[in-house]
């Protein structure tokens, strides 16, 4: 993120806690958020929990989402596609792509 935002970490607040075993059985914490604010305003949120039932279709979620003043970009590690809205073609497309 300081990557992104082109400045350093100004102040950071976080929390976990255990709170997606309905059975109370295990002893890691499974859920929490990262707030940080940068020295130039800009601030983020990190989710790292592991909140996605037994039934989702994939293990894990690895998504990531920029949110900017021109514009947004949404990044799904596990979807193969692009979602593309485009103000030269004036529609969404999608633009697919595949591991090998």
């Amino acid at each position: 993120m300081n990557w992104f935002t082109g400045s350093l970490v100004e102040t950071v607040y976080a929390y976990a806690d255990t709170m997606f075993d309905p059975e109370g059985t295990r002893t890691i914490d499974d859920s929490g958020m990262v707030h940080i604010t940068f020295a130039n305003g800009v601030y983020g949120v990190i989710d790292p929990s592991w909140s996605r039932n037994p039934g989702f279709p994939t293990w894990g979620d690895v998504t990531m989402e920029v949110i900017g003043t021109r514009g947004v970009i949404s990044i799904d590690a596990f979807n193969q596609k692009n979602n593309v809205y485009s103000r030269k073609s004036g529609k969404g497309e999608w633009s697919f792509w595949e591991t090998t």
